[in-house]
């Protein structure tokens, strides 16, 4: 079967892509391929939910600016999946820390960006951290993005989904894609989008393409319940390794992360190979498996990230703990050690055409209009 394009990932970079291909080029055959069995199974899911306003990026003015800037085109565009009842609070922590007070500040308003210092003794353990903020940032409930994107392209003809598979092999015959999935099926298409983020190289390789030099993440994200006084607030101490704790969803779920103690396992290597796949039948680093299916998975760290806010947050803002969930992040490897997070967008191939697409925001989607429209 032959189609104008394929789309390699029904994540949110997946979704949208599709999305605005069709619009812009109406009568088009589209198809998405996804290797689990429904959209938003992974790292669109797995995730802070964060709607990123710059804050996060102190030592990064163009990544915080760039957020900020899709900041309040995210809002309109998904105004029906934003969690905005609650108080947004960041806190600087000169101890291990990378930021001051001063340079927060600062970078607040050269990102122009809103801020409003606090008693920081309102939420913290005294002597834990410097100074503490208001801001402005909320939460995406990423499922009702997903439910969006389903039911509305599934009302387009033009555009097909095909889950539980994947490609195995590929070839090029007269500047068409000629592609074999897992099950046998036949396709062709001289239009292909890569946006599988932690499978990038995977199937980069799979299509004989230059890799991009990554680092790749096992990643845990605790989900939790927070308590009476925290449910009005969602609180960041940064910039250092401290933890996050802020609304999940719309249904009054917290995440909890930390710098340290997220990531279980770190990869950078070629492909997203980690030491749970020696004991795993089917996950490797060519073909990654869902870690929320997974019986090798590593073991909960939530009590390392517990004990972490416990030694800052007053104990009336300690939440419990419901479940954890998994994927694997993926960053460029010149990102690790600053705080630079660019969308990466790469023409691997000009003729026929493959793009790859490494994005970690949810609201810097709208890289790829200048890419695809």
């Amino acid at each position: 079967m032959k189609y104008d394009y394929i789309i390699i990932g029904a994540g949110i970079y997946g979704l949208y892509s599709a999305d605005i291909l069709s619009k812009k080029y109406g009568n088009s055959k589209i198809l998405i391929i996804e290797k689990d069995k429904e959209s938003f199974s992974r790292a669109s899911y797995v995730n802070q939910a964060r709607l990123h306003n710059g804050y996060h990026y102190p030592r990064s003015l163009h990544t915080a600016i760039k957020c900020s800037h899709y900041f309040d085109r995210f809002i309109e565009d998904f105004k029906f999946s934003i969690v905005s009842d609650y108080k947004k609070i960041y806190a600087i922590s000169s101890k291990f820390g990378m930021t001051t007070p001063n340079n927060f500040e600062k970078f607040c308003n050269n990102a122009n960006i809103p801020y409003k210092r606090i008693n920081e003794l309102e939420f913290f353990n005294k002597n834990t951290v410097d100074a503490c903020y208001e801001t402005k940032e909320y939460t995406i409930d990423t499922l009702k993005i997903k439910k969006y994107y389903i039911e509305k392209l599934a009302d387009n003809k033009n555009i097909n989904f095909i889950y539980n598979d994947y490609i195995t092999n590929v070839s090029i015959d007269n500047e068409y894609f000629s592609i074999v999935l897992n099950s046998k099926l036949n396709l062709k298409t001289d239009f292909i989008i890569n946006t599988t983020y932690a499978s990038l190289n995977s199937v980069l390789k799979i299509f004989n393409l230059e890799t991009l030099k990554t680092k790749f993440e096992l990643a845990e994200m605790v989900l939790c319940y927070p308590s009476s006084s925290l449910k009005e607030y969602g609180i960041t101490v940064m910039d250092g390794p401290f933890f996050s704790i802020m609304p999940f969803d719309s249904e009054g779920i917290y995440s909890l992360s930390a710098v340290r103690y997220t990531p279980h396992q770190s990869s950078s290597s070629e492909l997203p190979e980690f030491k749970c796949q020696n004991n795993s039948k089917t996950c490797s680093g060519l073909f990654l498996d869902n870690c929320n299916f997974c019986e090798v998975r590593p073991k909960t760290a939530w009590m390392h990230m517990y004990q972490l806010s416990k030694k800052y947050l007053k104990k009336e803002f300690l939440p419990t703990f419901k479940e954890s969930i998994f994927a694997i992040k993926a960053l460029m490897q010149s990102s690790s050690t600053s705080d630079s997070r660019p969308v990466i967008i790469k023409e691997n191939l000009k003729n026929p055409k493959f793009i790859s697409v490494l994005g970690g925001k949810l609201n810097t989607i709208y890289e790829l209009n200048e890419v695809l429209l």
